[in-house]
């Protein structure tokens, strides 16, 4: 039975490639839980229209991460918007749920 409720939000798991901090020339797969406010196409059509970078973007659908690590004088949530790595692949992970690529990506 499909239970149609209104989400507000939602956690994904965002999937990243890093530099090795033990090992500078090499990269390595981390992963971390962002919580996203849940918008239909035409919101996030309309929101992408109306904010001019990338920062602007995330504050509106960027509402919580876990499995972050950071500096403790550093909010989790704004150390990952402010690098570059981690803030591509947010928006990226949140654009594809949003239009759907999640779901073809797993019937593949």
């Amino acid at each position: 039975m499909l239970n149609l409720t209104e989400v507000q939000s939602f956690w994904r798991t965002v999937r990243v490639t890093v530099p090795d901090s033990k090992n500078p020339d090499k990269v390595k797969e981390a992963k971390f839980l962002a919580k996203f406010r849940m918008m239909n196409r035409d919101e996030m059509i309309e929101l992408t229209n109306e904010t001019e970078t990338e920062k602007d973007f995330l504050d509106e659908i960027l509402l919580d991460v876990k499995e972050v690590e950071c500096p403790p004088d550093m909010d989790a949530v704004e150390g990952v918007k402010a690098n570059p790595i981690t803030a591509k692949a947010v928006v990226e992970t949140y654009t594809s749920v949003i239009t759907g690529a999640e779901r073809k990506n797993l019937r593949k």
